[in-house]
C-alpha cells in the first residue's frame, strides 16, 4: 500500500512524510502545518514556534560570538521538538512498556502482475485478428485483405482476376456435393477466365467435371440395367430367359467400359452370379448329376458303334436356352460336327466313294511330321488342311485357335526354315510364302490367343513371335514389323 497523504490544517497544501522528517512541516495538537503556516499555528496559543532545523553549512569560526540558545517553554499538549531532527519528540513511554516493533508495510504487486498478463493476452489476440483478416497485406494486387469485394476485384488485372476466379472455382468444387453445381459455377465464371493464361487450366477443370457428370449418369443407367437383369433371372429357375438377362448385362458392361469404368466390377459380379448356375446346368446335362449318368457317355457310346443318328438324336434334346453356355459351344457343337462327318463318311462308303479326309486329320499328320523335322511332308499336309478348311464362321473357338497357330503359324515357320538353305530367287519365294502364312495367322486371330508352347519366357503371342528361332532370319524384314503394327493391340 502507498504512504498516507495529509494536508496543512491552515492552508490545505499537501504535506508529504519527507516534509515532516526534514522539519518543513510540524504537528501541533494533532494537527499538521506546513512551514509557511508555522507562525500562525503557534500564534494561536500553541507556544513559540520551534527553531528551524540547523543548517548543514559549516559552523562559524571560533572568533565569531555565538548567540545564546533559546529553549522554548513546554506548552501543554505540544510535544517539545527534537533539536537534532527538527521534529517533536516522541512521548515518554511508561516504565516497563516496550517500544512497539516497527511494521514495514510491503507494497502488494499482484494487481500489477495481473494487469500485465491481461495486456499481453490482449496484444496476442489483436495480432491474431490482424493476421487472420489479412491486415498485413495490401488490398488489390497480391493482397488478401480485400476479399472478393467488387472494389478489390476491379483493381486486379484481367490475368490476376482470372487466376483468382479459377482458385475460387477449385475451392467451390472441393465442398460441392453435386457435380452439376460445379459445372454451373464454371459456366458463370467462364467469361472472366477465357483468353487468359488460366484458360487452359479452366478447360481441363471443366472437362474433368463434365466427365464426372457423364460417369454419374452412366452409373445410374448401369445400376438400372443390373437391377433389370436380376429381376429377370430371379423368377427363371430353368434359365429360359437367361439369354435376355445376359444381353442386358453385356450392354451394361460395354457402357461401363466407355463411360463408367468403376462400374465394370459391379457388372461382372452380376454376370458371374447369373452365369455360374447357368453353366452348371449345361454341364450337368453332359456329365450327369446326383449319381445319374450323363448324356455325353450315351452319345459317345453311339458314336463308337458308328450309330451317328442315335448320337445326334440325343444331342437334339439339349435345351435350346442353354446353347449360350461354354459347355455347349466347346463340347456339344463339336460332338454334333463329328457325328455329321461320320454320317457323311458312311454315305460315301455306301456309294462306293472314298470319304474325303477332314482338315483336322491333315493338320494332325502335318504336326507329327513337323515334330520330326520332316518339313517337306509337313508342308504338304499343312497345305491340304488349308484347302479343306470350312468357312471361318463355322469354326468354334478352339478350332479358330488351331487354324491360327497350328496351321498358318507353323506353315510360316516351315517356309522360314526352308529359306535358310536357299539362295537367290528360291530364297525370295520361300520368304514371301512365310510372310503370306504369317499374315493369315494374324488375320485369323493369332494375337488373341496364347501360343500354348509351354515356354515360360513367352509371356504372350507377340513375345513368342519375337523369340521363336524359326523366324530369326526374317524378323529384320519390314513386312514383319508391318504385321506386328497392324494386328497387335
Amino acid at each position: 500500500m502507498g504512504r498516507e497523504i495529509v494536508y496543512c490544517s491552515q492552508c490545505g497544501v499537501r504535506i508529504l512524510e519527507k516534509d515532516l522528517a526534514a522539519g518543513r512541516a510540524f504537528t501541533v495538537l494533532n494537527k499538521v502545518f506546513c512551514a509557511d503556516c508555522r507562525d500562525q499555528a503557534f500564534s494561536k496559543g500553541a507556544g513559540p514556534a520551534p527553531a528551524a532545523r540547523p543548517s548543514t553549512a559549516p559552523s562559524a569560526p571560533p572568533s565569531v560570538e555565538r548567540k545564546a540558545t533559546v529553549t522554548a517553554p513546554r506548552v501543554q499538549g505540544i510535544r517539545p521538538l527534537d533539536p537534532a531532527r527538527g521534529r517533536p519528540l516522541a512521548p515518554a513511554r511508561p516504565e516497563g512498556v516496550q517500544a512497539p516493533r516497527a511494521v514495514i508495510k510491503r507494497k502488494n504487486n499482484t494487481p500489477i502482475y495481473i494487469g500485465s498478463a491481461v495486456g499481453v493476452v490482449a496484444m496476442v489476440v489483436l495480432i491474431v485478428i490482424i493476421m487472420s483478416s489479412g491486415g498485413g497485406k495490401a488490398p488489390g494486387k497480391g493482397g488478401g485483405g480485400g476479399g472478393t469485394s467488387p472494389e478489390n476485384v476491379n483493381s486486379l488485372t484481367p490475368e490476376e482476376r482470372a487466376a483468382k476466379r479459377l482458385n475460387e472455382l477449385h475451392a467451390f468444387a472441393a465442398t460441392a456435393k453435386d457435380p452439376k453445381d460445379v459445372l454451373k459455377k464454371a459456366q458463370e465464371l467462364e467469361k472472366e477466365i477465357v483468353s487468359t493464361p488460366s484458360e487452359e487450366g479452366f478447360r481441363a477443370f471443366r472437362k474433368k467435371w463434365e466427365r464426372k457428370i457423364a460417369e454419374a449418369e452412366a452409373g445410374k443407367k448401369i445400376d438400372a440395367m443390373i437391377a433389370q437383369a436380376k429381376s429377370i433371372s430371379a423368377g427363371d429357375a430353368e434359365f429360359k430367359r437367361a439369354g435376355a438377362a445376359m444381353e442386358i448385362l453385356q450392354k451394361a458392361e460395354e457402357l461401363a467400359l466407355a463411360d463408367a469404368i468403376e462400374k465394370v466390377v459391379d457388372v461382372k459380379a452380376a454376370r458371374k452370379a447369373l452365369e455360374e448356375p447357368y453353366e452348371a446346368a449345361a454341364q450337368d446335362w453332359f456329365e450327369g448329376k446326383d449319381g445319374k449318368k450323363g448324356n455325353e457317355d450315351k452319345i459317345r457310346m453311339w458314336m463308337r458303334e458308328s450309330e451317328y443318328k442315335g448320337a445326334l438324336s440325343i444331342l437334339a434334346t439339349f435345351p435350346e436356352h442353354l446353347k449360350l453356355s461354354k459347355a455347349w459351344l466347346n463340347k456339344g457343337a463339336r460332338l454334333v460336327e463329328e457325328c455329321e462327318r461320320g454320317k457323311a463318311a458312311q454315305a460315301a462308303k455306301a456309294a462306293g466313294k472314298e470319304a474325303e479326309k477332314d482338315w483336322k486329320n491333315y493338320l494332325r499328320l502335318a504336326w507329327d511330321d513337323h515334330k520330326l523335322k520332316n518339313y517337306a511332308k509337313a508342308k504338304e499336309n499343312y497345305l491340304k488342311a488349308e484347302a479343306a478348311l470350312p468357312p471361318p464362321e463355322k469354326l468354334i473357338d478352339q478350332e479358330r485357335r488351331a487354324v491360327a497357330w497350328n496351321l498358318f503359324y507353323n506353315l510360316g515357320c516351315i517356309y522360314a526354315e526352308e529359306s535358310k538353305k536357299l539362295e537367290g530367287s528360291e530364297k525370295t519365294k520361300a520368304v514371301d510364302a512365310a510372310f503370306d502364312s504369317l499374315r493369315k495367322s494374324a488375320e485369323r486371330g493369332a494375337f488373341e490367343y496364347h501360343c500354348g508352347c509351354g515356354d515360360r519366357d513367352h509371356k504372350n503371342a507377340r513375345d513368342h513371335w519375337d523369340k521363336d528361332e524359326d523366324l530369326a532370319t526374317i524378323r529384320g524384314d519390314a513386312r514383319y514389323a508391318e504385321i506386328i503394327q497392324k494386328y497387335v493391340k
